[in-house]
């Protein structure tokens, strides 16, 4: 799989408790979430990783995010089964800080053994490491556009992993609302990319185009990224509130113009908001959609997704 971001003096793992095979890429912030336990519990969205980022140069952990194990496979006579964490086993750590320096060592000299960024699996026993296998990371081809993601806010709020049709809907609304909303604000998607976009079936936001906003709007990004929740390190030059480039402020002005005044009609905006919600949920009641035919379902989501398309434009205008 080829993923859009260049590479970084960044070490990252995800791991979970007991010997699991796990991935590892040299990327900052990987687009993917990958498995910790074995492929039915990650494809069943049961279990989140941990995830690791080590600074490579300095062997200092710059992000620890303990995933949620509600379940673990255990093995038994007849197989694997799914068994419950105890809270205390799932709130812990899958590595202490020492061993996951211990991890990014062995990794980096791996990378530096075949000279170029790898693909590794590896599993821990208790007592030391195992490399099951390294293959190099496929390069993103060199005209492609250098860009960043991250599951910040989406990790919160989507934390399970959605059924393939659900997050093709929600991406492609989110796209779509959001290009509709910031109009000629945002840059062209053949230069930084959309919005949102789906890496191993779980959505990331485009940190490259919020960049580009705060660029047009002559605001720093460290405050757009804090307030998004991004857990990853922010840049020296993103607390800087640079003036805008008037070659991209001229053509963004009308857009800027609209935005301005959708401001002043706020207040009507979410009362408008919270009417179409209530029609919307209201049927919904006094219905048994299990008696409603494909048809009559396909329909109603169609018509939802055209009035959403604009509704949901008002939760941004509050942002």
């Amino acid at each position: 799989m080829v993923y859009e971001q260049a590479e970084r003096e960044y070490a990252v793992a995800q791991a979970r408790h007991q010997a699991a095979l796990q991935r590892y890429a040299l990327v900052n912030d990987p687009a993917r979430e990958e498995d910790v336990t074995r492929g039915e519990a990650m494809v069943s969205g049961l279990v989140e990783p941990d995830e690791f980022i080590v600074r490579k140069s300095e062997e200092s952990v710059i992000l620890t995010h303990i995933g949620r194990k509600q379940f673990r496979l255990a093995s038994g006579g007849d197989g694997s089964e799914m068994v419950a964490t105890e809270e205390q086993e799932a709130s812990r750590p899958s590595l202490p800080e020492e061993q996951v320096k211990e991890l990014g060592r062995l990794l980096v000299r791996i990378e530096q053994f075949y000279g170029s960024p790898q693909d590794v699996e590896w599993c821990y026993e208790g007592r030391k490491f195992w490399i099951v296998q390294s293959r190099p990371v496929t390069a993103a081809p060199s005209s492609a556009p250098d860009i960043e993601w991250t599951r910040a806010n989406l990790r919160e709020v989507l934390p399970d992993l959605l059924a393939p049709q659900l997050v093709d809907a929600l991406c492609q609304l989110l796209n779509q609302a959001e290009r509709a909303h910031y109009g000629k604000i945002l840059a062209d998607e053949s230069d930084l990319g959309p919005m949102v976009k789906v890496f191993c079936g779980r959505m990331y936001f485009n940190l490259s185009q919020l960049r580009h906003l705060c660029r047009v709007f002559g605001s720093a990004p460290a405050d757009v990224l804090r307030g998004l929740g991004h857990a990853g390190e922010v840049r020296p030059e993103d607390e800087v509130a640079a003036p805008p480039d008037w070659r991209e402020f001229i053509p963004a002005l009308p857009d800027i113009v609209r935005l301005l005044w959708a401001q002043f009609r706020v207040g009507a905006k979410v009362r408008q908001h919270t009417e179409w919600t209530e029609q919307m949920v209201r049927p919904l009641a006094a219905v048994d959609l299990q008696r409603f035919s494909d048809q009559q379902i396909w329909a109603d989501v169609e018509g939802w997704y055209g009035a959403a398309m604009e509704q949901i434009q008002t939760v941004w205008l509050l942002a």
